[in-house]
């Protein structure tokens, strides 16, 4: 995933879409879901009868987040928690990212 503000700052995050050795989607779940809002640890809720489809969804946020806080010159240093990631229910091309509740750009 890359994230760029409209302007110069572009930050990219690349995750190869698999577990972990030795993790379940479970135990790497529980890792992660602290860096996660509400919506997006339900959202995953939601498709943990499909691991696969799971850690797909669980990587796009993950990674949209990275790219985000890198095109900050953050990185982890940012609380994931503040930003969330949403499809729009006609066009999942056409993601939702507020930062605090708002468009970052705003």
């Amino acid at each position: 995933m890359g994230y760029s503000t409209g302007d110069v700052a572009i930050g990219i995050d690349v995750m190869k879409c698999e577990l972990p050795r030795g993790e379940t989607m479970e135990s790497y779940l529980s890792v992660l879901s602290g860096s996660l809002t509400l919506y997006e640890n339900g959202q995953l809720e939601k498709r943990m009868d499909n691991p696969d489809l799971a850690l797909e969804l669980l990587y796009e946020y993950w990674t949209i987040k990275e790219a985000y806080t890198k095109a900050l010159g953050i990185g982890l240093g940012f609380d994931f928690t503040r930003i969330e990631y949403r499809h729009q229910p006609d066009d999942s091309h056409n993601p939702i990212i507020a930062v605090d509740g708002a468009p970052p750009y705003a």
